[in-house]
């Protein structure tokens, strides 16, 4: 098919002979059979006649065939974060069955003290930038809802700090969704957005989120969702799917879509890790999976709502697949500065990988050979992805789990194909 291999041209094998032609960073694709193919590259190596054919310029093909994609990490200047998440317990009103972070089993909650000092950084990185905002984000190894006053001080304060310096925030929280009235009515005039997460219908999630004591939560989150309903609120929703749930995936798409105003929905299968050991809770197959969310984003659609999964990104070219690569700014319970938000224990074995800072002395101390390795954590550095035409869409996918899946020798494979098909299903929608 051609002489020539240009890199960033990629074949997908589709069906009766066809591929899909891919060349992302310059925005074309089409669907052709070998013919077709052997033309393309005809064109690409220089042939008028066959550029003519594909509406291509001689200026346009010497931009193909000289393009180098590579890593702009090294352009990236200091590290001056303007956003902070505050991951403010380690304690949680839930019990769930696949838990990461085991929540609940504890009950630490950050400092005060660390408050100040990461909300402080921020304004001066702020200020140095010239910037005129700053975002702050609540979120847990645990439930917010639990530290309940520890939220409402410190939104006070960061609002009295912020308006001292002339600068706006932006508040978001990742939520459980188990909240009192007043609760509710807080973050409908306190929070600019939020993600909750519940995993379907009244019998998953009371199965699979159940609280402490075993009663089912269903009542309380979906109460939630309708009080944010009622005030036009802005949320997402997340759920985890699971072995047991996958081949229900349309159903509880359907149920979000019918019951709830969300406009964004994201679906993950379960990672295994922490509670999921023990509560025996399987993860669905890579083909049950794609199977089941290509027919429930269909469904979505028809309501105009979105379905989105984390390593299929169409809309977006990027090299890594989240800002766990050396740009996230989280406060642990503990006070350690963490990029990732399923790393927030000390004792977890990534934390070696994740931690790069910790608040001591008066001060955030980064650790700058951790930074610089973060920054590594981006797609040309997988030899895996080399020539995988996902590679600039999940960018290698979720750094944590990549790392999890090499210490633990499990088969990295099972998220490519998903995330494989997925942006295949994305670009073959995008073709007609």
């Amino acid at each position: 098919m051609g002489d020539t291999d240009f890199q960033t041209v990629y074949l997908i094998p589709h069906k009766n002979n066809q591929y899909i032609v891919y060349l992302p960073i310059h925005g074309i694709i089409f669907l052709g059979n070998t013919s077709a193919i052997n033309l393309f590259y005809n064109a690409l190596n220089g042939d008028n006649k066959a550029q003519s054919s594909f509406g291509l310029t001689p200026r346009q093909v010497a931009k193909i065939r000289t393009t180098e994609s590579k890593s702009q990490t090294d352009k990236k200047g200091h590290f001056h974060p303007t956003t902070v998440t505050l991951f403010l317990t380690t304690n949680c009103s839930l019990k769930c069955k696949y838990c990461y972070a085991n929540a609940g089993e504890s009950n630490v909650h950050i400092k005060k003290k660390y408050i100040e000092i990461a909300v402080s950084e921020v304004i001066k990185n702020a200020l140095e930038s010239g910037r005129r905002e700053i975002t702050v984000v609540y979120h847990g190894g645990g439930d917010i809802g639990v530290v309940w006053d520890l939220v409402e001080e410190t939104t006070e304060y960061i609002l009295g700090l912020a308006r001292n310096n002339k600068l706006a925030v932006k508040f978001n929280a990742g939520l459980n969704g188990v909240l009192s009235d007043h609760q509710r009515d807080w973050i409908v005039n306190n929070i600019n957005s939020a993600t909750i997460s519940i995993d379907g219908t009244r019998d998953i999630q009371n199965k699979l989120r159940p609280f402490k004591n075993g009663n089912p939560s269903f009542d309380l989150v979906n109460n939630t969702l309708k009080y944010f309903d009622e005030h036009s609120f802005k949320y997402a929703i997340r759920s985890t799917i699971t072995a047991e749930t996958v081949d229900r995936l349309e159903e509880i798409t359907t149920f979000f879509c019918q019951s709830y105003k969300v406009t964004k929905i994201k679906m993950e299968p379960v990672f295994i890790q922490g509670r999921a050991f023990q509560s025996n809770v399987c993860a669905p197959s890579a083909d049950d999976f794609v199977k089941h969310f290509i027919r429930a984003q269909k469904i979505a659609m028809l309501y105009g709502r979105e379905l989105l999964y984390s390593g299929a990104r169409f809309d977006m070219l990027t090299e890594i697949f989240c800002m766990a690569a050396g740009s996230s700014f989280g406060v642990t319970p503990e006070g350690y500065i963490t990029s990732c938000y399923e790393v927030l224990d000390k004792a977890n074995p990534l934390s070696d990988v994740f931690f790069y800072g910790k608040i001591e002395g008066g001060k955030v101390v980064y650790f700058q050979n951790k930074l610089r390795k973060l920054a590594k954590l981006n797609v040309f550095e997988k030899k895996k992805c080399m020539r995988c035409f996902a590679k600039f869409h999940c960018a290698g996918d979720c750094p944590a789990k990549s790392i999890l899946y090499e210490k633990e020798e499990i088969d990295q494979n099972y998220r490519c194909i998903i995330n494989r098909e997925l942006t295949k299903e994305q670009l073959l929608r995008s073709i007609k």
